[in-house]
Parts: structure tokens; C-alpha cells; sequence
């Protein structure tokens, strides 16, 4: 779904300009990139989800789409070695996950680093939206609404991958009655004839 939803976004700023507009308004720059890259591969840096590259084929701003899927471990040090000086990573995630993986991200930074933005996947298509509004085109409108129906399912219905604090001791009361949860459903599944 993560390829799905970034190989859209990218779509959409290529093919839109208000797509683009709003992005560079939310983003408060001067310039946005001319072109986006999906899973572009980097010599020893990973791979970006959305490379915006300029006219001269620097990369100025790297779009990093998340669901639900752990930061790797090239997030975010090494793909801020992949911008321009005055480039932008963005972290595009579910409301629900903003706040988490702004702390996860600055706890490996050490510090809060301006280039590091975020924004929720259906905050950044309602701007897209209401810049459309402005001058009103079908297929942009289209497409959004696809992309909204996604990501609001990912949002909602998305299962986040357990944590370290899930697995903590703390929670062992939790493990157990998990456990005895597994233990019931097995006895009932193996009297199902599909079941091996």
C-alpha cells in the first residue's frame, strides 16, 4: 500500500501544478522540484520513497511515505546526506503515527532538525483539494478521491507493528492473557476442516 500511495503522490506532483502549489505552501519554500522519482536507489544512503530532484538533478526534497512500516535504518540520518543544503525530508504518515514518529525520528537525530517536516496523509490531499478548488479540474479530483479512500483505510484499519514498549515487561499481564486468547482460537480452528 506504501508503494501504492507514494507512486501517486509523486504522480500527482508531476502531473498537477495545484498539486505542486500546495505542497510548496505547506512546505513554505520558493521553489518546488520539476520532477519526482519513486524508489529512487541511492549509492550507500537506501532507498527514497519520493525524490524531488531540480533542473540541475539535485535532489531538494525527499518524501518519505509511511503507513504503518518501521523507519529502516537509513531513516532519517542517511537520507538527509542525500539533499541539497537547503533541502527538505518529509514524513508523510497517518495522524494517528505523527506524534510517535516525530519522537522515534528526533530521538535518532539527537536533535530536532529543521529540515525534518511532517504531515499527515490526509491533511496534505485536502490542501491538494482545496488548491483544485481554485481552479477546478475533474481528473485531479479523480484521482484524489482514490487516494483519500486509501489512505483513509490505511488510517483506520491499518495494524500498527508492534513496538518495543508493546513487548515490554510491563505488559506481561497482557502477553499472558494474549496467550490464552491464541490457546482458545486453536482449539476452535483445528475443528474447522480447512485447517491443517
Amino acid at each position: 500500500y506504501e508503494n501504492a500511495a507514494n507512486s501517486s503522490i509523486a504522480y500527482l506532483l508531476n502531473e498537477y501544478s495545484a498539486a505542486s502549489r500546495a505542497l510548496q505552501t505547506y512546505l513554505n519554500i520558493n521553489e518546488i522540484p520539476s520532477n519526482f522519482e519513486t524508489e529512487l536507489s541511492t549509492m550507500n544512503n537506501g532507498r527514497l520513497d519520493i525524490a524531488g530532484k531540480d533542473e540541475q538533478g539535485r535532489i531538494s526534497l525527499i518524501i518519505e511515505g509511511k503507513f504503518w512500516a518501521n523507519l529502516t535504518d537509513n531513516q532519517p540520518i542517511n537520507y538527509l546526506k542525500e539533499l541539497d543544503k537547503e533541502g527538505i525530508l518529509l514524513f508523510l504518515a497517518p495522524d494517528r503515527r505523527l506524534e510517535s514518529l516525530e519522537h522515534e525520528i528526533n530521538n535518532r537525530t539527537e536533535v530536532k532538525d529543521s529540515r525534518i517536516k511532517y504531515v499527515s496523509w490526509i491533511k496534505l490531499l485536502e490542501l491538494i483539494d482545496k488548491e483544485n478548488s481554485k481552479n477546478f479540474n475533474v481528473q485531479l479530483n479523480s484521482d484524489l478521491a482514490q487516494l483519500k479512500e486509501l489512505c483513509k483505510k490505511m488510517d483506520e484499519d491499518g495494524m500498527p507493528p508492534l513496538s518495543n514498549s508493546d513487548l515490554s515487561p510491563m505488559n506481561g499481564r497482557i502477553n499472558f492473557q494474549f496467550a490464552d486468547l491464541i490457546d482458545d482460537c486453536n482449539k476452535l480452528i483445528r475443528q474447522w476442516d480447512e485447517s491443517n
